[in-house]
Order: structure tokens, then sequence, then C-alpha cells
């Protein structure tokens, strides 16, 4: 595939942090806003040079060729397109340092969202604690799954992906932030395999749920570096996984489990339709910090 990034004069020598400063932002604006482009460059001097932006623009100091070199590298990769998050190979979510690459999404503010609803709901169910036990299908980077393990340190934790590069990524982000949680290889769209156990109190997932026909409606970024194994539900079906969660839960959840999933906004009638047909009550969407239709939230029985 022909490369149609513009190729920029190398960064070398050493520069003095402001200079490099405006350098990245000017470099980064034919894709970014000003404000944008000034993020993006904070981000990626900071990430080169090991030390936090307080102390840079504290110190103001003069990098070096192999800084500067580093950063170059970073501003031509996001020229083509690729996340930053990509790009420093790592993410914050929920308190935790999660590595991350393009076997995975991306995790995103919603899912964060998502996360803490899932707090709230077992901070309330009393009688599932100090040590729920949580599924997260479609684990991908293990985000929603460690997640939980953080705030429940006695909770019972799986997370289940059909990508093996996934489940390692999954497996090195829980070691790196000390946490015990069990990932399985499994198809969501197939019966749960032996290594998942029941008796659940909570499933999480956020399982592919865009339709092709919307991919014009995404940005490069995300169409041309994320995992569309991630991305897109099938054509045939868009809301197949949601059938599938719904026979993974009355299989697995516990009377008064629940299922809490993220979906697509224009899907949001038909996705909780299949829910109430499956015979959960309860059954109801919730809003993004955005105003969009984005979860739901469905119980086994009446808890």
């Amino acid at each position: 595939m022909e490369d149609f990034r513009p190729r920029l004069p190398e960064y070398q020598g050493s520069v003095e942090f402001q200079d490099l400063r405006t350098r990245v932002t000017n470099d980064l604006l034919p894709l970014h806003s000003t404000e944008a482009a000034d993020t993006l460059a904070r981000l990626f001097i900071g990430h080169a040079s090991g030390e936090d932006w307080l102390g840079l623009i504290t110190r103001r100091p003069s990098f070096g060729p192999d800084v500067v070199a580093k950063v170059g590298e970073m501003v031509q990769r996001a020229l083509g397109h690729e996340p930053w998050q990509y790009i420093l190979g790592e993410v914050d979510f929920a308190g935790l340092q999660l590595k991350v690459c393009p076997a995975v999404l991306i995790p995103r503010p919603e899912t964060e969202e998502m996360a803490c609803m899932a707090r709230d709901i077992l901070r309330e169910r009393t009688t599932w604690l100090p040590a729920p036990r949580i599924l997260d299908a479609a684990t991908g980077s293990g985000c929603l799954a460690l997640a939980m393990k953080r705030w429940f340190p006695g909770a019972k934790v799986t997370g289940t992906d059909l990508s093996e590069e996934a489940l390692t990524l999954a497996g090195e982000n829980a070691l790196r932030n000390g946490l015990d949680v069990k990932f399985v290889h499994a198809d969501l769209l197939r019966p749960p395999p032996p290594g998942v156990q029941g008796n659940l109190h909570l499933i999480l997932s956020n399982p592919p749920y865009v339709r092709w026909e919307e991919h014009q409606l995404m940005q490069p970024n995300v169409l041309e570096w994320e995992p569309h194994s991630a991305l897109f539900a099938p054509d045939e079906d868009p809301l197949a996984f949601y059938r599938s969660l719904a026979l993974w839960g009355k299989q697995l959840l516990v009377p008064g489990g629940m299922v809490l999933a993220e979906l697509n906004e224009a899907l949001g009638d038909e996705t909780a339709s299949i829910f109430t047909a499956a015979g959960y009550l309860n059954v109801g969407l919730a809003r993004d910090f955005r105003g969009r239709i984005r979860f739901l939230k469905a119980s086994l029985l009446c808890g």
C-alpha cells in the first residue's frame, strides 16, 4: 500500500523545549486543531523524555538527539492516522495503566462510564459482596474485567475473547497492574466453554456493534487501525452478539443477576427487545455522558 503521509524534515540534533513543542504542534496541524495538536505534542514529548509535563514546563530543558528523534517518529506515525494510544502503547482506564495495540480496541470514555455503572450496581447489591462473580465477555484489553477486580478485590472475575492476541495482552495488563483475573478463549456467538463458570452475578460486555453501512461515518484513525473484528457486527444480523449474550446470561447468571452491555445508539430499542423476549425483567436503556443511548441493563429475574 502506498504511503501518502507527508514526509517531514528529520527531527534531529538538540532542540529547546519550546521550539520542539511548537514544531510538533505545527507539523500536526494538517490533521488536528491547534488545541488537539498541542495536546499531542505534550503527550509525545512527555513520553519520549520520560518526564511529567509539570516538570517539563517548569524546567524547559533542552532535549538531546535521542529524545528529538523519538518525538519525530511519533509525529510521523500520527500523520498516518495512527491513534496516539497505539503510538504511546498505553492508556489510562479507571485508574489502571493498560497496554494497547492494534489487536484490541482502544478503551473509550463511554466504556469507562459503563465500568462505573457496574461498580455502582455492585455496591448497591450488598448481598453479592464482598465476592461478586463477574464475567467480561469480549474483553479485548481486559479493561472492564480489570477495573472490576481493582474496585472489588474479593471478586472472582473472568474475561473472554475470541482473539488470542487480545487474551495475551489482557493477561499482560493483569500482571502489570497486579490483578488476578482469569482470561478464557471463547466465541461469544457460541455456547459458553467449560472454562466459563456459572452462578454469576454480573455479565459485562462491549461486543462488536457497528454496522458496516456506518463505516463511512468513522474517522480514519478508527477505521484504518482498530480491529474490525472487534468493531463490526455481522452484516446479516447486526444484533447477533446480543442474542447470544442474552443466552449466555440465562445459562450463567444467578436469579437476579444482571447483564450490562454497551450498544449501538441506533439499535437501542431492538437490542432491549431481545432481552425482553428472552425473559429478562427490568430491561432498560441508559444514556452516556454525551446524551446518546449507549447502555443496556437487564435482570434475569427481579432482583
